[in-house]
């Protein structure tokens, strides 16, 4: 994987952090956007955040989302999960005036 290539990043986020995140990821200038999580590994409790790292990005996200999810004093629940992608080709579609 190209390390210099854009990246998406999908975080699961404990709803107890999402805002902190939120905030520290849009102030960094990552464009992000909340997804609904309603099963899975997170039934209840987390957010989902996908997260576009432009080249060279990806880690400084991780770290964002790292530096604002706390350790838990339990050490078997998890904070957040986050997955890094290759991001190939993006792009917005806008709409027609009519």
């Amino acid at each position: 994987m190209n390390s210099e290539s854009p990246k998406l990043l999908f975080a699961s986020i404990s709803d107890q952090y999402k805002k902190e995140v939120l905030q520290a990821l849009t102030q960094a200038g990552f464009e992000c956007m909340e997804i609904g999580t309603s099963s899975g590994w997170f039934s209840t409790g987390f957010s989902t955040f996908t997260v576009i790292a432009p080249a060279g990005r990806a880690a400084e996200a991780v770290d964002i989302v790292e530096n604002n999810c706390p350790p838990s004093p339990d050490p078997q629940k998890k904070r957040a999960v986050v997955y890094v992608l290759p991001l190939d080709e993006a792009g917005e579609l806008q709409a027609e005036s009519v």
